[in-house]
């Protein structure tokens, strides 16, 4: 057993091309602490986002703090908070992010070998 704090420090910005936004990013967990699992600590400011994309396995999403959105190709953005759970089956397109006046974090799991597509 292993345990891991995810409060301070805050994860760093990323200069990913899958954040639109100065988007923090941290992978919490890799395949090597626990089998094939990643878990990523996203953090949204404001107006942050990600454009539309696909990953090659499923996707959950755990809403841990603010408000923001999920949405799949051309579909409405849907609204997302705290305590919300998102399932995103492999090869959706699909877009997520906070809203223009609210910061969201959550924690993105996916299995190893999740490309973005």
């Amino acid at each position: 057993m292993h345990v891991k704090s995810l409060g301070l420090p805050l994860a760093p910005v990323v200069d990913w091309d899958i954040f639109e936004g100065d988007v923090r990013c941290a992978e919490v967990v890799d395949g090597s602490e626990a089998s094939d699992l990643r878990i990523y600590d996203v953090t949204f400011p404001p107006g942050g986002r990600t454009p539309m994309h696909a990953h090659t396995v499923d996707q959950v999403l755990y809403i841990v703090s603010g408000h923001g959105f999920v949405q799949t190709e051309g579909g409405p953005e849907r609204p997302v908070r705290t305590g919300d759970l998102v399932i995103i089956p492999a090869g959706e397109r699909h877009a997520h992010g906070a809203t223009e006046a609210t910061e969201m974090c959550h924690l993105a799991v996916m299995t190893e070998g999740a490309d973005v597509l």
